[in-house]
């Protein structure tokens, strides 16, 4: 999230879930994408179930791979 062609995109952290990913990894401002998150979530139902469905992979994974006892 922090190279140059994703950091000059508005709403890069909402754009880049919409896209399928599950991790976003060193947004430039972490506070603010949190935000844009969160309202993207209160928004569009689509969208937080989106999310719930990608924390609930990395949950399993890290439970998968010994980090979450």
């Amino acid at each position: 999230m922090g190279m140059g062609g994703v950091a000059s995109i508005p709403n890069a952290s909402v754009l880049a879930i919409y896209a399928g990913c599950d991790i976003l990894l060193m947004p430039k401002d972490a506070e603010q994408a949190h935000k844009e998150i969160s309202a993207a979530c209160e928004k569009d139902p689509a969208f937080k179930q989106k999310v719930a469905v990608a924390a609930e992979r990395i949950v399993r994974m890290k439970i998968c791979l010994g980090l979450i006892p």
